[in-house]
Parts: structure tokens; C-alpha cells; sequence
């Protein structure tokens, strides 16, 4: 991955630190980052979509994320609203997103886990 990519990356997952600690803090909340991080075996979680509507600079990755991990050594999808962008409300690139997930989930008979924290549909 070249520099610029894994800096754009980085913006994207926590590009807006002291927006993201305001509102977490003020909710009494964990970054939907976090929570996966917390669910999955360490090192185990592989996000897929990161670049979703990566032109608006206010949608990092339209506010979801979707990827699979391993809970306890067993393979599983998960997808979680991000509640720092746009209240964890769901967009176009959003519906993309769950949809491709939940049909890797089906395709491949893995459990998926849902962290929901939405204020639904914009």
C-alpha cells in the first residue's frame, strides 16, 4: 500500500479524533472501531469498504463498517455503525456495504454479528 493510500486510510478510520472523543464521551460510548475490536481475536479483523464514498470527506466510509474477523478462532462476518459519521445513518454506499457483507455471510455459512447504533436513514 503506498504512503498516500495508508495515510488516506488512516484519516478515513480516525480522521476526526477530537470530534469522535467529543461525541463518544458525551454518549458514554466506545467507537464502533473499538467494539469490534473488543468482539474479534486480536489482529483478526479484515475491513472491507473502507473507501466507500471516499470523495466526501464527511462520510468516511458511508458510516458503516463491514468486514470478518475471528471470534475465538471461528470465522464470522460482522458490520457496525459508525455513530460518528452522520449519527451512524445509512446511505446509498451504506446499503451497498451491509448487502455485501451479509451475502459473503450467507455464501460462506459464517455468523454475522451486527453493532447496531443508527439514527436511520438519511
Amino acid at each position: 500500500m503506498s504512503e498516500r493510500i495508508a495515510e488516506r486510510a488512516e484519516q478515513i478510520k480516525y480522521g476526526w479524533p477530537h470530534l469522535v472523543e467529543e461525541k463518544l464521551q458525551k454518549s458514554e460510548k466506545l467507537h464502533a472501531r473499538e467494539r469490534i475490536s473488543l468482539l474479534v481475536d486480536q489482529g483478526s479483523f479484515r475491513e472491507d469498504g473502507l473507501f466507500a464514498n471516499e470523495r466526501d470527506l464527511d462520510l468516511p466510509a458511508d458510516g458503516v463498517i463491514t468486514g470478518t474477523g475471528t471470534i475465538d478462532g471461528r470465522p464470522v462476518a460482522i458490520m457496525a455503525n459508525d455513530q460518528t459519521v452522520k449519527a451512524g445513518s445509512w446511505g446509498a454506499r451504506t446499503v451497498e456495504k451491509i448487502i455485501r457483507i451479509t451475502e459473503l455471510a450467507y455464501t460462506e455459512m459464517l455468523p454475522i454479528f451486527y453493532l447496531v447504533d443508527s439514527a436511520g436513514a438519511r
